[in-house]
């Protein structure tokens, strides 16, 4: 009784240190990435009835399937509806039940307390675990992992043939169900059930297939249906971007490197060399475990093979980007507990000198990862928004896009934030005083907002300040963009609407027009339909060439209606007023 409520108070701990490290997170709203489109867009998740429920467990959602990673945004709606709050504390808990369930892995596989909390608190810190926490929309990345783990606990109870062993094998088939369900780079579980089986129990590999069959029956009809979803971003597997993309990942697993939302795209080499060289690479990466397994320990060979296991599935998938932070969590588990068997194998080779050397290093590593971790937290609260450091670090076109994107949308908010008061005016100042660090203008500006003043020169000048900058981002985006991106050229166009720039405008909105027809996903082409045809129209509108305004706006109106979207929210009353303005005399 003892030794379980010891267990509990260190799983309670891990829990209680995960929430105590992101607490900084808990108030940073939500990303302008992908957040929108989980939450705050998403019917599925703004009830927990049957008609919810059942849509989220047979449809696709956001060119994916993930219905566990849905459900989960659904009980945190239920709390208290669209509050990032609540969604950033969800996030926390759910790393704090993978860190807490990475102990009791760890208590399994290293028989041991001291070695299992080592490697679950470096788990903790590890600064690769940012983007999945902190954003909102990485929640799959927390969700599978949990299930996926739990899964694998189940198993080895399931393998002690302790009582109730066929219970445990289909608790841990459950879950597993789960995990995939919440992202499918859990499909590699069956893999490392299998590993287990042959290098941790020493089972013959015959018998150590049949009760995986299951397990790749589930993880191949919902990867099937999730794979099916996926638009198209590059053609197929590329080997030479594997090669690269994995020796990348696991440089960052090391927890030291460049974190970031964003990173610059793999370098590609589509020549018969080049793919031959990547599957050479990626060939040596799978056949390192089994190569060292006898020097190393049939345990090491397995969190081994288990982590380059777990970092394939992005290669798979047509990913523009094969390397991010949030790709990583699950294999970081793998990473920690290497460390964990490292530790306890120099305590017991070196004695007391060695548990001395071993815990020094693994303190002082810990303390180098809490500080890249709260280091990268902090970029959460740059009043210019997370992309502005981003941008400093990446090259990569979504990084000056979304900067730009927030810059636009602040101008365009800015005298409303200002007269609601209370936390949107101080944003607002905050924002000023890094946009106009140095510029004598501030105080001008600062003391025109004391006086209520928010229409004021200064005002006027901040924001024209504001679109300037936005500009600077969209021009930067469109001159290293690799793929198709309406959205930056529909931005453009409506920043030159709003300065009168009719010409600029229309070029703008056609061009962004075109790109849209071109992508390849159907909810782009529609939604751009829309808002495009819909601009040109306004442009038109204001240019008073009424005939030339009425049938644009008439068709966007009815591609939205044939479309079964909103964008456009006040498309029809527009088209009404044009209808009575076309219709006076003399037009």
């Amino acid at each position: 009784m003892r030794r379980l409520l010891l267990h509990a108070a260190a799983f309670l701990s891990l829990l209680a240190g995960t929430c105590a490290l992101y607490q900084g997170a808990l108030h940073l709203g939500f990303l302008d990435l992908d957040d929108p489109t989980y939450v705050l867009e998403n019917p599925l998740v703004r009830r927990l009835d049957g008609e919810s429920l059942g849509r989220v467990l047979t449809e696709p959602y956001f060119a994916n399937y993930s219905p566990t990673h849905l459900l989960s945004y659904s009980l945190d709606y239920s709390v208290r509806g669209p509050d990032p709050f609540v969604f950033h504390l969800s996030n926390a808990l759910w790393a704090g039940l993978v860190a807490g369930t990475v102990y009791l892995l760890g208590l399994g596989l290293l028989g041991g307390a001291g070695a299992a909390l080592l490697g679950a608190a470096l788990f903790v810190v590890h600064p690769a675990h940012v983007e999945a926490v902190a954003w909102i929309s990485s929640r799959n990345e927390l969700v599978a992992a949990a299930f996926a783990l739990a899964s694998l606990l189940a198993y080895r109870r399931y393998r002690r043939r302790a009582p109730g062993d066929r219970l445990y094998y289909g608790v841990s088939f459950l879950l597993f169900t789960l995990a995939v369900g919440g992202k499918t780079s859990a499909v590699v579980l069956p893999a490392v059930l299998l590993f287990h089986d042959l290098w941790v129990e020493g089972r013959p590999l015959r018998r150590s297939i049949a009760d995986k069959i299951p397990f790749a029956l589930v993880a191949c009809a919902i990867g099937l249906r999730a794979l099916a979803a996926q638009p198209t971003a590059r053609p197929g597997i590329d080997l030479s971007v594997a090669a690269w993309s994995i020796p990348e990942s696991l440089g960052l697993l090391s927890g030291f490197g460049t974190f970031v939302l964003y990173r610059d795209p793999p370098p590609t080499d589509p020549s018969l060399d080049g793919q031959v060289f990547g599957g050479l690479v990626l060939l040596l990466l799978l056949a390192a475990p089994v190569l060292l397994r006898r020097r190393i320990g049939g345990l090491s060979a397995f969190l081994l093979v288990s982590l380059v296991l777990s970092l394939l599935p992005p290669q798979g998938l047509s990913l523009v980007h094969p390397v991010a932070d949030r790709y990583l969590f699950l294999p970081s588990v793998f990473v920690v507990l290497l460390l964990a068997v490292g530790a306890r194998a120099l305590a017991r080779r070196f004695g007391r000198p060695g548990t001395i050397a071993a815990a020094a290093a693994c303190i002082g590593l810990a303390g180098l990862w809490v500080k890249e971790t709260l280091s990268y937290l902090s970029e959460g609260e740059d009043p210019r928004s997370v992309w502005f450091a981003a941008s400093t670090k990446s090259s990569e076109p979504n990084t000056f896009f979304h900067l730009g994107a927030q810059y636009q949308a602040r101008a365009d908010r800015l005298e409303g934030d200002l007269a609601k008061g209370g936390s949107e005016a101080a944003a607002c100042r905050r924002l000023a005083s890094a946009v106009w660090e140095g510029n004598p203008r501030l105080a001008a500006l600062l003391s025109e907002w004391d006086r209520a003043e928010f229409k004021g020169e200064e005002t006027k000048a901040l924001r024209d300040g504001l679109l300037d900058l936005a500009s600077v981002s969209f021009d930067r985006t469109v001159a290293t963009k690799r793929t198709l991106m309406p959205h930056v050229f529909y931005r453009l166009g409506k920043i030159a609407v709003e300065r009168g720039r009719s010409k600029d405008a229309r070029e703008a909105f056609e061009k962004a027009l075109e790109e849209s027809r071109r992508h390849t996903y159907e909810a782009t082409r529609n939604e751009f339909e829309v808002r495009c045809g819909y601009a040109l129209g306004v442009v038109a509108w204001r240019e008073r060439k009424y005939s030339e305004a009425l049938p644009l706006i008439r068709s966007a109106e009815e591609a939205q209606q044939r479309y079964g979207g909103n964008w456009e929210p006040e498309l029809s009353a527009q088209r009404r007023r044009l209808e009575g303005i076309a219709s006076r005399p003399g037009r």
